[in-house]
């Protein structure tokens, strides 16, 4: 199994699978996706269900695509299969995203994103619910904390993005396939792309943003040199529940049976006690509903803070290095 996380040499390496497999390889296509496939597009398909049967198999050695091993079915997960992903330094697969769609008019968010700046497109919810652990949760989970553990029954072979050719011969070794990595170039975003993003008001924030939502990647990563893999271990198979997407509607709580209507013993308002003198005044029930942050609401304020204050520091490190730093110390 290829575990395809976007924007993470996934389209170079589908070649390389595909030149050695042929017919041999079966590419899962998200059925919602604008873009018709390639001319060389491997044979695919667009329901993951179907692997539930075993004649579906028939002539297949590998499946790939934008898919998490969650999603796998059982029957399929059972046969402990060999799941193989790339991954990427986190802020720079983000910036590399946010690029691609603002260039990709086929892409289902291309008209929100084109006209907003990378920190502008961490505050749209279809964007930003992709940022954290948007690479962890194709290795089989979205839950927290992560830890390979969660990858124990299957064996597992996870590369890194900068270090392509290696991971391609690690593959060519687990697999017994003739895996030569010719073209490095499909799907990559323009030259120059980041320049044009340092241009951008807020960028330096935004960085340290998404570097705050992805620590669970980049302390994954940082455990390894260029290639994480083990062996199946003798662990159950059991599929993981994903979280809750972000947006998703919680189901409606019954409804209380209304208590029976009468006359009240007595319609006066109860007294309110006494306020300490030295204590604040209290908040007006509606008023508390309405004005206390949601839990979501809470953590990005947190995530806002923390970035800029990253992005102040890193301001004043450049202004040192360059001796621009204003005389009296660090601003506010």
């Amino acid at each position: 199994m290829f575990l395809h996380v976007p924007k993470s040499a996934g389209t170079t390496l589908r070649a390389v699978f595909h030149r050695a497999l042929g017919d041999q390889l079966l590419w899962f296509r998200n059925p919602d996706s604008r873009r018709p496939p390639e001319p060389d597009h491997p044979r695919h398909t667009d329901d993951l269900s179907k692997l539930n049967s075993p004649e579906a198999w028939a002539g297949v050695r590998m499946v790939g695509g934008h898919f998490p091993a969650w999603k796998l079915p059982l029957a399929l997960l059972e046969r402990r299969p060999l799941l193989m992903a790339v991954l990427r330094e986190p802020v720079a697969r983000v910036e590399s995203l946010y690029a691609y769609i603002r260039r990709e008019e086929h892409h289902a968010l291309h008209h929100e994103l084109s006209q907003r700046t990378l920190l502008e497109a961490l505050d749209l919810p279809q964007f930003r619910r992709v940022v954290p652990q948007g690479q962890l949760r194709f290795l089989r989970t979205a839950q927290r904390p992560w830890h390979p553990s969660m990858l124990a029954p299957f064996p597992v072979l996870i590369g890194k993005h900068e270090h392509l050719p290696a991971f391609v011969e690690a593959a060519a070794r687990r697999t017994g396939l003739p895996l030569e990595l010719a073209d490095m170039s499909a799907n990559v975003s323009p030259p120059g792309y980041r320049d044009s993003l340092k241009q951008q008001a807020g960028y330096a924030e935004a960085r340290a943003l998404i570097a705050s939502l992805t620590e669970d990647e980049a302390e994954f990563m940082r455990s390894f040199d260029q290639i994480y893999e083990h062996e199946a271990g003798d662990m159950p198979v059991v599929p993981q529940r994903p979280s809750r997407p972000a947006g998703a509607v919680a189901k409606p709580a019954a409804k209380a049976t209304p208590a029976p209507k009468g006359p009240r013993p007595d319609s006066r308002p109860a007294a309110r006690p006494l306020a300490r003198a030295d204590a604040p005044p209290a908040a007006d029930a509606a008023g508390t509903q309405a004005d206390a942050p949601t839990e979501a609401q809470a953590e990005r304020r947190a995530a806002r803070r923390e970035a800029r204050r990253g992005a102040r520091q890193a301001e004043r490190r450049r202004l040192r290095e360059q001796g621009d730093e204003p005389q009296g110390g660090s601003s506010p």
